[in-house]
């Protein structure tokens, strides 16, 4: 009877440190392995910093939008609306992928301006991490198209950018201004 006894209590303290290990896992907070934001200043959208693309390493993916416009508004509204969906683990190990490429890494912290805008510019904020590496880009009006940009960024930069940009999700209004893009 005394066996049986404690082998209930062993059964019952292993469940319940099990159960606490589960819990203290699912309780762990995801690392953000990829973090692109941008900001504009002058006579541009968005005039704050907007989290354009926050991919975590469990698949979350976070993004700002603008707010639905109506024109009913005494004003516009240039509030930010947080939106989240998932990504698939094929999707996020593509992008890990093209950011440890040597080019991205070894990339410039900072890219000066292609081309300089008259009333405005955008600056957009890469912060990758994943493993032991670590590598934080600022860019001034970036622009993929223009003539001199595949000898100015570095291809997997390109890459990353144009990745992100297909993959993060559009709302309407990005669709319709034209704003959901990396200049």
């Amino acid at each position: 009877m005394k066996l049986k006894v404690l082998i209930l209590c062993v059964i019952s303290l292993a469940a319940s440190f099990m159960a606490a290990g589960i819990a203290h896992a699912q309780n762990k907070q995801a690392q953000v392995v990829l973090e692109i934001t941008r900001k504009g200043v002058g006579l541009t959208f968005p005039l704050k910093k907007q989290v354009y693309f926050r991919m975590y390493e469990d698949g979350r993916l976070e993004y700002e939008t603008p707010p639905v416009f109506d024109p009913e508004a005494e004003r516009a509204s240039f509030d930010l609306v947080m939106n989240e969906t998932r990504l698939e683990p094929t999707v996020i190990a593509e992008l890990i992928r093209i950011a440890d490429q040597p080019g991205f890494l070894a990339a410039p912290d900072s890219f000066k301006p292609l081309h300089t805008w008259v009333d405005a510019a955008m600056v957009t904020t890469l912060v990758y991490k994943h493993g032991n590496k670590e590598k934080r880009i600022v860019i001034a009006n970036y622009n993929h198209k223009h003539k001199e940009a595949g000898k100015f960024y570095p291809a997997s930069l390109q890459k990353l950018l144009q990745r992100v940009v297909e993959l993060r999700p559009k709302s309407e209004e990005e669709k319709v201004y034209g704003t959901g893009f990396l200049y």
